[in-house]
């Protein structure tokens, strides 16, 4: 059981992906309306099993999946396809998708080097307060990957619109106004999903006493990133560098 938790279940995810990143890169020289339905629900169908993967791994290792560096790129690499999933449903993305598509397989590609068994456990990653401070941060990074992938798309769209050039790449976006949106909402979700994590680490260390080196030199880290994202969503609240 082992194996397949640990070394089938991911390759064979790896393989799924790449399967729909090569679909989606056809439907972008060769547009089919039906094609492209197929390659969506494809999609959903896929971020279904991997729900199923994450809830095998809780219930196999009786842990969140974060008791590793190459499980948190797994979860990370859930939040993302997840979040992307979740987006789908109320704006179509069409080439957009191919972004998260590709986070999730340099992540699990990652993750399958590095080794996901989790062997050896820090004692500080086995308390319920780690496991939240952990999956709290990687769903803040998949909403500020959302971010930057909405804004890389209006950037394309901006440009597009701005030479006058409505072909192809024009075509597979969603419109200027959503994206915006989107990135707005995205930047702004993963601003406070990243206080709150920043919040229950330093409460954390407060109750439990647990100022150890490793510790407090990863919030420092986390209080650096933290600083950037505030400036950026900041920016994005108030239209600086627009």
């Amino acid at each position: 059981m082992n194996s397949i938790m640990f070394s089938i279940a991911p390759l064979m995810h790896l393989i799924l992906f790449s399967c729909l990143l090569g679909l989606w890169v056809v439907l972008i020289y060769r547009p089919n309306r039906s094609l492209e339905e197929i390659g969506t629900r494809a999609g959903t169908y896929l971020a279904l099993i991997y729900l199923a993967w994450i809830i095998g791994l809780v219930f196999w290792q009786k842990r969140i999946p974060v008791l590793n560096f190459s499980q948190m790129l797994i979860l990370l690499g859930a939040l993302i396809w997840w979040g992307q999933n979740f987006v789908q449903r109320r704006v179509r993305q069409r080439m957009l998708v191919i972004f998260p598509l590709a986070a999730v397989i340099v992540l699990l590609t990652s993750s399958l080097i590095i080794g996901v068994h989790p062997g050896e456990v820090q004692s500080v990653l086995k308390s319920n307060s780690a496991a939240f401070h952990i999956s709290l941060s990687l769903a803040g990074i998949a909403f500020l990957l959302g971010s930057g992938v909405f804004g890389t798309g209006q950037l394309l769209l901006h440009r597009q619109i701005k030479s006058r050039n409505f072909g192809r790449l024009f075509q597979f976006l969603p419109p200027l106004g959503d994206l915006n949106r989107l990135r707005q909402i995205a930047l702004l979700s993963g601003w406070w999903l990243f206080t709150i994590s920043m919040i229950s680490a330093f409460l954390w260390m407060y109750i439990e006493a647990s100022a150890e080196g490793p510790v407090v030199s990863h919030l420092h880290l986390m209080l650096t990133l933290w600083v950037v994202i505030s400036l950026s969503a900041a920016a994005s609240r108030f239209n600086w560098l627009s």
